[in-house]
């Protein structure tokens, strides 16, 4: 596996930890508000760079 191509796996895998991690590891509803759209962004972004 590349560099690049590693790295973009390991973002993708803390983006879903954010988003559908334990509850432990999730953001407050408000906090994941904020930030819904631009980590559905950032994943497909991710997902399309591999």
């Amino acid at each position: 596996m590349s560099a690049p191509t590693a790295k973009l796996s390991f973002e993708i895998a803390q983006l879903r930890r954010l988003k559908f991690g334990k509850k432990s590891e999730q953001l407050d509803a408000e906090q994941r508000a904020l930030f819904d759209e631009a980590l559905d962004a950032d994943l497909a972004a991710a997902e399309a760079q591999l």
